[in-house]
């Protein structure tokens, strides 16, 4: 499970202005320790994603397949700080290090976490650290393997009310989407309103020209992404 009570979501998007990979990964970076310095952030992450947002798909190798033999399942691409701003907890291992997260030599052989329905789907058993699981090759990238440091204890993926699912975390630099299309997680004692605000004014201060979403309580918004997705499929 996770806690939502006093987390606020901040969705900071830079594809289309002009933002290359590694100048976006470095405003979110920046960004973030400004409002970490606000007296009122316990705690902030910046990801791809969340619980109940986890919206992202990886392909893995199937263990024992071939290239061709594949398993889809979310993914999700995080900073060290993400199980603390959501209270998640790890059943087996550890999560990832700061030098592990912003290191920039982590396309092949770095760490990744896996959820428990990840591990018993492709090992067979709970504890899969020190398991090996191989991403497939894209248009973009080669297939590349990585080594299972911790396993997440299940959370909600997509619905509250749905069988666990499989899920992947990697570290955030291994995601050139998170650095264009990312989400600021904050464990904060004040309003969404308040850190918005917060989050506007020293956004302004790093490039005047980008306009942010407005900062919603993430409890707030996956009610709110839940009643869409229940009207939509009563359409």
């Amino acid at each position: 499970g996770f806690t939502p009570d006093g987390v606020v979501l901040q969705h900071v998007r830079l594809r289309g202005h002009g933002y290359t990979p590694p100048r976006a990964m470095a405003y979110s970076r920046e960004l973030a320790e400004r409002l970490r310095a606000d007296a009122a952030v316990e705690s902030l992450s910046i990801t791809t994603g969340y619980p109940l947002g986890y919206t992202r798909i990886e392909r893995l190798q199937t263990p024992g397949g071939g290239p061709e033999d594949t398993t889809d399942v979310r993914r999700v691409a995080t900073d060290e700080m993400f199980m603390e701003v959501l209270g998640l907890q790890l059943r087996y291992g550890r999560y990832f290090r700061t030098d592990e997260v912003f290191s920039n030599t982590l396309l092949a052989g770095g760490p990744v976490v896996v959820s428990e329905s990840l591990a018993r789907s492709f090992f067979g058993r709970d504890n899969a650290v020190g398991g090996r699981i191989t991403a497939s090759r894209t248009l973009g990238s080669p297939a590349r393997e990585f080594v299972i440091v911790g396993v997440m204890r299940e959370t909600a993926v997509r619905s509250v009310t749905e069988v666990a699912e499989p899920l992947i975390y990697y570290p955030i630099t291994q995601d050139d989407f998170a650095s264009l299309s990312g989400t600021i997680l904050a464990k904060s004692r004040g309003s969404a309103t308040r850190f918005g605000e917060v989050a506007a004014s020293a956004a302004v201060k790093l490039d005047p020209t980008l306009p942010l979403d407005r900062a919603w309580a993430l409890a707030e918004w996956n009610d709110r992404d839940l009643a869409s997705t229940q009207m939509f499929a009563r359409v």
